[in-house]
């Protein structure tokens, strides 16, 4: 719903953006139809629609209706996939034990833009207070464990044992031990532990020099271990104050654990330090766990289909991050949390092709401000060097051409 009217500079570009954009869609399916209305001169189609904003754009199939206000590729995908999905997965997010809250907006604690961009996907978000209910949700896709700061209650733990025995999906954050309560998620890295995954009590460094970051304590991942989670991951992630994850040494049978991120594999640049408590952190090849150290983990088991001739039918599916911070409001405002987050939901919901379909941000590129001796030498090649060179190089082509002749 576009004006026509030529003088309003901004309707005008909005319009042949979105004309633009949607032809773009239009070439890749036969099924999309696109009509622009003038809601001046047709504004009985504008109240059909209930528009109330000029440039509203709005997506319809049958009986259901997804309107967008701004012009924008994610947006648009967006619209269209909760148009085409059947229904609408409900992910639960467990409460109850000071894990991170999805309503909470603080930067470095909160996972507002994690649940906002859930949302944007067609998942429903909810809450679940398992301490106040016998059994997660038969309707739950995915169950998420968000950085549990209490323990988890016995009664909860079989909940979370019957779920995944009846091929649940989970996803478990895990910060390193609070030195205040250091074995709070025993009962959780037990049964972790059951379906071969190791979670260890320590905290990983990595002084490998590259990256933004500087802070040995901060891993920054830019170069994953293959999976389908991580195969089209464009940009590296910080993982702050990350404890490790792995296979357990026996491993689990019909059970697959798939490392997802790992660690610079140089001994002594980095390694899992066993004595976090201490404020000094020197590499002990005897007690500490050697590089290249994981991070994180991906578990799937598979069950019998019972006819030979029929694939398996996905099982039980599980990711492991020793560490919630790259989930946060911090980590979605950054490269390369927001993505690793999403695609961890979107594998464990086996809702694979949304990983390949969403919309890389703008690239923000910020110039660094030059200290004095760079402004000095700045000044000097464009002000002296680059002229003394072209007179230079003038006065050597007359002495060339006057030597011959």
């Amino acid at each position: 719903f576009f004006s026509k009217d030529d003088t309003n500079q901004s309707q005008r570009d909005q319009r042949t953006r979105a004309r633009d954009m949607l032809e773009r869609y239009r070439r890749e399916t036969s099924q999309l139809d696109i009509q622009f209305v003038d809601p001046i001169e047709d504004p009985r189609k504008m109240r059909d629609y209930d528009i109330r904003y000029l440039g509203t754009i709005v997506f319809e199939k049958g009986e259901k209706r997804e309107s967008v206000t701004t012009v924008d590729e994610q947006k648009f995908t967006s619209a269209l996939m909760k148009l085409l999905r059947e229904e609408i997965k409900k992910i639960y997010f467990i409460t109850g034990h000071g894990e991170r809250d999805v309503d909470e907006y603080d930067e470095q604690f909160g996972f507002s833009e994690a649940k906002a961009a859930l949302e944007a996907q067609s998942y429903e978000v909810i809450k679940l207070p398992l301490a106040a209910q016998p059994n997660v949700p038969d309707d739950c896709a995915a169950l998420i464990l968000p950085a549990p700061r209490k323990a988890i209650s016995e009664p909860e733990l079989q909940a979370i044992r019957k779920y995944l025995d009846a091929g649940g999906k989970l996803f478990v954050m895990l910060d390193p031990p609070d030195m205040a309560q250091p074995y709070a998620n025993d009962g959780i890295v037990e049964l972790l532990a059951s379906w071969g995954i190791l979670v260890r009590n320590d905290v990983v460094i990595d002084q490998f020099p590259f990256g933004y970051m500087t802070s040995p304590s901060i891993p920054y991942v830019q170069d994953y271990e293959f999976h389908t989670i991580t195969k089209d991951l464009p940009d590296p992630t910080a993982f702050p104050l990350v404890r490790s994850v792995d296979e357990t040494e026996q491993p689990v049978p019909d059970i697959t654990v798939t490392s997802l991120a790992k660690t610079s594999q140089v001994e002594g640049m980095s390694w899992g330090e066993i004595k976090w408590s201490e404020e000094e952190w020197k590499y002990d090849p005897e007690e500490d766990t050697p590089p290249p150290v994981s991070l994180a983990v991906a578990m799937q088991r598979d069950r019998e289909s019972g006819d030979p001739d029929k694939p398996k039918p996905t099982d039980t599916r599980m990711v492991v991050v020793g560490d919630s911070d790259f989930a946060t409001n911090w980590g979605f405002a950054r490269p390369g949390g927001g993505d690793f987050f999403l695609n961890c939901l979107n594998w464990l919901t086996e809702e694979e092709d949304l990983i390949s379909i969403r919309a890389k941000p703008p690239e923000q590129r910020r110039l660094q401000a030059l200290s004095g001796a760079q402004e000095r030498i700045v000044a000097l090649t464009s002000v002296f060097a680059m002229p003394l060179i072209v007179v230079l190089f003038g006065l050597f082509i007359w002495w060339w051409r006057r030597r011959l002749g």
